[in-house]
């Protein structure tokens, strides 16, 4: 039996204080500055709607269907002479479901800094459910997992800033995802309709559903589909098609945030493939280099889906939750390869990620886990730099760089996998003995 050296007591000591800070800082400096954290996503996005809602406005959430921009929006204006102090040049706007905006109704109860407070605190409660889940599934603590996410600083932005992340992205992939490893796809994909409130992560569960469904097994596609039919006609039936037209208009709208600066969408925190390749680009050169980007995203999409159907169908890993848990890597890595729009706070999905490669999950090899290490050190720099030296630094490629290394790794271990099992002798099958 040996003992723990200083550095490994050291190391045991620092993690849950550091981690520790990780959650409390954060929260306290929004206590203190509650005027400065109007501009914060949950005050200026989330908040607002569930008060319009909560007074049967749900038509003011987006914009009119003649309009061509949220500057004139009566929701950008009423959060205005809501929030006082947040500043004219910030555009507020509602892109989500109304039914999101549903979650937000109890917190419109209270005032802004004590409802982004409890907002806070639920996103906390979800994360620990999380790591409650997922340490049943790799035998490490949960408190040991829980600090591991805090230490991944998309998690920490999507506290401090009171984004959905962690309730709406991370709490339900980490449900579906146990689910699956249970084998209940049936009721993974139900819960994985959720993302409906949160449409980035629907990609996940979609990519996953598709790859089950090669090998015939379409139960989790079914509940997928299923749980968002009945999302949308509850949607329907409470607020109406009026409500509905008019979000997807709002969406259309979306454009127009990606490409003004007006609406606070800062360009070190654009961290997928397609605005990080075209911001080393003038602005008049972009639109024609767009569409061999997209086709690269869809090529790059297309061989994932490819190679994860190949590597379930043709595997022969003896430990199903191995195979599973590979396709589901390969769906979380591909998300920022692929779509336009995904945030760095959208990162926060990537703690499971690195929990589960860390954690021995798969079949990796020693040195992609510490390559994922020193991605996670990396992306939690990328903060630091924009945040506290210079924006101008901070260049959205390298996560996106790191995040496209990070899934190369692990196709090429399904392809290695997969290989490995058509090298293997098939052996011949012994026929059954008859009682004589």
């Amino acid at each position: 039996m040996t003992a723990n050296t200083f550095p490994q007591r050291a190391l045991n000591f620092l993690i849950p204080v550091f981690g520790t800070a990780c959650i409390i800082v954060p929260i306290l400096i929004g206590l203190a500055h509650p005027q400065a954290m109007q501009t914060s996503d949950f005050l200026m996005t989330f908040y607002p709607a569930g008060k319009l809602l909560l007074d049967n406005r749900a038509v003011d959430l987006y914009p009119a269907l003649s309009s061509s921009n949220f500057v004139e929006s009566t929701y950008n204006i009423y959060t205005h002479q809501m929030l006082n102090a947040l500043p004219p040049e910030f555009i507020a706007s509602y892109m989500y479901s109304p039914l999101t905006a549903a979650i937000f109704v109890p917190f419109s109860l209270y005032s802004p800094a004590i409802a982004l407070l409890c907002w806070q605190l639920v996103s906390l409660v979800a994360l620990t459910v999380c790591a409650k889940l997922l340490s049943s599934l790799t035998g490490t603590r949960t408190l040991t997992t829980l600090f591991l996410f805090v230490l991944f600083f998309p998690v920490i932005q999507t506290i401090f800033i009171g984004q959905l992340g962690i309730l709406l992205g991370l709490l339900p992939l980490t449900i579906g995802y146990y689910l699956l490893l249970q084998k209940r796809e049936l009721a993974a994909g139900l819960v994985w309709s959720t993302f409906i409130l949160k449409p980035q992560y629907l990609l996940i569960a979609v990519f996953v559903a598709l790859v089950l469904s090669s090998q015939k097994r379409f139960r989790c596609l079914i509940g997928l589909t299923t749980g968002l039919a009945l999302f949308f006609a509850y949607a329907l039936c409470i607020f109406g098609a009026q409500v509905l037209e008019l979000w997807l208009h709002s969406l259309q709208l979306a454009g127009e945030i990606e490409s003004s600066p007006n609406y606070g969408y800062a360009a070190y925190l654009k961290c997928s493939l397609l605005p990080a390749a075209l911001s080393f680009l003038p602005a008049p050169q972009r639109p024609m280099l767009e569409p061999a980007v997209n086709l690269l995203s869809c090529l790059i999409a297309a061989h994932g889906i490819w190679t994860a159907m190949n590597f379930l169908n043709k595997g022969n890993s003896e430990n199903e939750k191995e195979q599973i848990t590979i396709i589901f890597l390969i769906g979380l890595l591909l998300i920022p390869l692929f779509l336009p729009h995904f945030l760095y706070y959208d990162f926060c999905l990537f703690a499971i990620a690195g929990t589960l490669i860390l954690t021995k999950m798969t079949p990796l090899d020693s040195a992609m886990r510490w390559q994922t290490i020193t991605a996670w050190l990396i992306i939690d720099l990328y903060l630091i730099i924009w945040t506290f030296v210079n924006p101008a630094l901070a260049q959205p490629l390298i996560v996106v760089l790191i995040d496209a290394f990070l899934y190369w790794r692990v196709l090429q271990c399904a392809m290695h996998l997969s290989s490995q099992a058509k090298a293997l002798p098939v052996s011949p099958e012994k026929p059954n003995k008859t009682p004589e």
